[in-house]
């Protein structure tokens, strides 16, 4: 008796046990008795109930699978969010946000205005429900970004407000480019118009504005998927297992519909310079016809020829050369948008696709989804807007902002194919 309360005093009989905490399923073991050490990372300092103590400007604030489940009675099991640099990227996805809207606004404003004066109602067209559509995307990433700004507690998948702004941004994207593809192309068969006739083209363009419309549904089914996984956080349904469940269907349906969609657009695309190809070669033979039935290399002479003495060209010769070139120069636009829609599209989703890969990635998607938004806005948006802006007389009008230089610019690339 008297040994053991010399051990007892000594505190070496019964030490203190420090409570254990009670780790989901989902995650793994901890690396202490505390902390959690595990799929999603390490924390080096957290309270007696396990809950990771984040160092400064740090947060478990992560969108669709949350770190902090603290507002839910949990703990905060790691601290991935680096605040400034999340807070810095969706400012800067903001003021791109803004200027795209500003400049869909101007081209929808001058197309209204056109149609207006040809007493046309202004979307029957094409490029007007295009220039509407970006304008839609833009204000839904600017609703986006200043939920993320004003309080960056309101988490994607969690939230029902930035749910919403990140389904309507990124359904309206698919619409758009819907509209733009389909447009694109019919501009692109409208210069085989010779060759295939009206009722063949737009039977053509009725069938592809159909399925690319299709495929936008679906797509906008999958990023719906985050509010669904918002009315289940609403409803009580806090589990990792849930949240990662949404976390991977959002984002590997996100890059499955854009590879089929970059897919199915490069095999059209192929098959539409395989006409273009079929197309020039009939109109070359017919010109070598027209031109007496030689050679074509003997036509081309005698044309050349017929030139330089001061000869007039017939009209019906000018006519085919200038039918040939102008599909030439069709050919060759349409082949470079068709590689730029499919890197632009592709480019993120591989970024995303390489996140689903690792699950160590996994709480930090927030990142991605803030470089989406600038990215969507700059490549997508701004070019795509300034391809439909239409050409005014008055350059003073254009200088309004400057951006008429800028919209000039932009579609000095090659996009000018669409108008």
């Amino acid at each position: 008796r008297q040994r053991q309360e010399q051990l007892a005093r000594a505190g070496k009989l019964f030490p203190t046990e420090t409570p254990r905490t009670t780790w989901p399923r989902s995650m793994a073991t901890p690396l202490t008795q505390q902390c959690y050490s595990g799929t999603y990372g390490t924390c080096s300092r957290c309270d007696e109930r396990g809950s990771c103590l984040c160092p400064s400007l740090m947060s478990g604030l992560s969108d669709l699978l949350p770190m902090d489940h603290s507002q839910w009675g949990g703990i905060i099991y790691v601290c991935p969010i680096f605040d400034p640099v999340i807070a810095a990227m969706w400012a800067l996805g903001l003021v791109c946000s803004l200027f795209a809207a500003t400049v869909s606004t101007y081209g929808l404003v001058l197309r209204v205005k056109a149609a207006h004066a040809q007493e046309l109602w202004a979307f029957n067209e094409r490029p007007t429900r295009i220039l509407a559509l970006l304008l839609w995307s833009a204000i839904c990433a600017i609703g986006l970004c200043v939920c993320k700004l004003y309080d960056p507690t309101l988490l994607i998948g969690i939230d029902f407000a930035p749910s919403l702004f990140f389904w309507g941004g990124l359904s309206g994207d698919f619409f758009t480019g819907a509209e733009h593809i389909t447009h694109v192309l019919a501009k692109a068969l409208s210069a085989q118009l010779s060759t295939y006739g009206q009722t063949y083209i737009d039977e053509a363009v009725a069938k592809e504005a159909w399925q690319l419309y299709l495929h936008a549904s679906v797509a906008s089914l999958v990023y719906a998927v985050p509010l669904v996984g918002a009315a289940l956080s609403t409803s009580g349904h806090h589990d990792a297992a849930v949240q990662t469940s949404i976390l991977l269907i959002t984002n590997l349906g996100s890059v499955i519909v854009v590879s089929l969609g970059v897919l199915r657009f490069w095999l059209r695309s192929k098959s539409l310079q395989a006409t273009f190809a079929r197309s020039i070669v009939t109109l070359e033979a017919s010109l070598t016809v027209a031109s007496g039935g030689c050679s074509q290399a003997m036509a081309t002479c005698r044309r050349a020829s017929a030139t330089i003495e001061g000869g007039a060209k017939p009209v019906y010769l000018q006519t085919l050369e200038d039918e040939i070139s102008m599909l030439q120069r069709t050919a060759r636009r349409f082949k470079w948008h068709a590689r730029q829609v499919s890197a632009e599209m592709l480019g993120t989703r591989l970024v995303i696709c390489a996140f689903c890969a690792v699950p160590f990635l996994w709480n930090k998607v927030s990142y991605i989804f803030a470089f989406n938004t600038c990215l969507d806005r700059l490549c997508l948006t701004l070019e795509i807007a300034a391809t439909y802006i239409p050409k005014r007389r008055d350059e003073a009008a254009h200088s309004i902002f400057g951006l008429r230089a800028i919209c000039d610019r932009l579609t000095s690339r090659g996009t000018a194919i669409a108008v």
